[in-house]
């Protein structure tokens, strides 16, 4: 393991992204059941 990062900054709509990039998000179980995935950031998609 390198012990480095990528930080991306943070998105709400996958509109914000730029052309060639995704949304991604972070999902975090709920204590009452579901999940909360509000934290989302844009990543190269790879094309």
């Amino acid at each position: 393991m390198s012990g480095t990062g990528t930080c991306y900054p943070y998105k709400r709509a996958r509109s914000e992204c730029d052309a060639g990039e995704e949304l991604g998000y972070i999902s975090y179980p709920l204590l009452g059941g579901g999940s909360d995935r509000t934290y989302g950031f844009c990543y190269p998609d790879g094309r």
